[in-house]
């Protein structure tokens, strides 16, 4: 071929295999797109969701084309404003869970002290507590109502010091007392003091321990399991998850100290151990007596068909 020949053909060469070149890169292009193409009914939400923030400025990225340096960010700023929003929420729900709860720990020993007082009988053998009812820790407030109840304000207290009386002076004991009204009535103060000091003695040490100082009603049925119960009673109560029995310390450290400072007012020589041993030993024979009569207090009367309150 000759020279001027081949500077004709050359450009002709060179411009046909640059065109083959570019056909063959345009149709790897399209065959590699199209193998990444998925038909509408395969689509997904979340494949329109990609599609669209995969491109170039995604929606909401600049404000607006006159200030496309400052990003909105908003995506972020609505997750910030759901957890402050969320925290708020429950801020207050505490506030209203602490409300709440306040206001039940005010209103609770009120409510309790309305039921303590609206009791059957309550009058007759002091504060107890129904076996239909569970048994609940006093508060200070309760336990001054039942305190008060069970010393001034219940008539038992007062029966039963005056049945005690009445033995002493059969008795004649003591006998510097001598009979008549006068000798009854310095045995019935003698006795009724040593109950308001027994009393008050055991109130503290309830209250110290956190022991339950009211009588608990058996939940059984039949007179001999009722029985039992009344009489175990004067020798363990409850602790103060009212669960767990304990023996009666403060009853009984109550009765030792009202017999030792008996000793204080009774004629002639009197040993106060001596005395806090006798008054010990009457609780556990009157205590129990005491007991069972309130276990059926409510039978009782039932029976002679007089009123509960």
């Amino acid at each position: 071929m000759l020279r001027s020949e081949w500077g004709i053909l050359l450009p002709f060469h060179f411009v046909r295999r640059v065109s083959l070149i570019l056909l063959l890169a345009m149709g790897s292009c399209v065959a590699q797109q199209s193998s990444h193409i998925v038909p509408a009914q395969d689509r997904t939400a979340s494949d329109d969701i990609g599609t669209s923030q995969s491109s170039y400025e995604p929606d909401g990225l600049f404000a607006s084309e006159e200030n496309r340096d400052e990003p909105l960010m908003q995506p972020n700023r609505d997750r910030l404003a759901h957890a402050e929003a969320a925290h708020a929420s429950e801020a207050q729900g505490n506030r209203t869970v602490d409300k709440k709860k306040n206001t039940g720990d005010t209103e609770k020993p009120q409510t309790t002290l309305v039921e303590m007082r609206d009791l059957p009988i309550i009058w007759l053998i002091g504060p107890y507590v129904p076996s239909d009812r569970p048994l609940q820790p006093l508060t200070t407030d309760e336990r001054k109502e039942a305190y008060l109840r069970q010393t001034f304000l219940t008539a038992g207290s007062y029966v039963a010091s005056l049945f005690n009386a009445g033995v002493e002076q059969a008795r004649d004991v003591p006998s510097a007392w001598g009979g008549g009204m006068q000798g009854y009535g310095r045995r019935f103060g003698s006795l009724y003091g040593q109950f308001v000091i027994q009393s008050t003695v055991q109130a503290a040490g309830n209250a110290a321990l956190g022991y339950e100082p009211r009588y608990d009603l058996c939940k059984c049925t039949g007179f001999w399991p009722r029985t039992r119960h009344a009489i175990v009673r004067n020798f363990v109560t409850y602790n103060r998850t009212e669960r767990e029995l304990r023996p009666e310390l403060p009853l009984y450290a109550g009765a030792l100290t009202a017999g030792m400072m008996s000793s204080l007012w009774l004629p002639g020589r009197r040993s106060a151990w001596q005395e806090g041993g006798h008054s010990v030993l009457s609780q556990v024979g009157y205590g129990s007596a005491i007991n069972v009569v309130s276990e059926f207090a409510l039978d009782i009367l039932h029976k002679l068909g007089m009123k509960k309150k």
